[in-house]
């Protein structure tokens, strides 16, 4: 579920930073959240279920948008 590329400040559920806890790993779903360990990954998803479809949903959207404009050269 997620990967180990990071570019966020905090872990979605301790709220380290990567100064404090090492690098974050990025949710696979949505890319939005963000977290120090699969143990955190696993503690917070209680709470980002709520939130992780939708923000999935918005990003495909999103992504969509940007290949129509690309493959209209706009």
């Amino acid at each position: 579920m997620a990967d180990a590329t990071s570019t966020a400040d905090k872990c979605y559920n301790c709220n380290k930073s990567e100064a404090e806890g090492g690098s974050l790993m990025r949710n696979s779903r949505c890319k939005s959240a963000w977290y120090r360990s699969r143990d955190c990954q696993k503690a917070g998803w209680k709470n980002h279920k709520k939130i992780c479809a939708s923000f999935a949903q918005s990003a495909a959207e999103a992504q969509a948008a940007r290949e129509t404009r690309s493959a209209s050269g706009a």
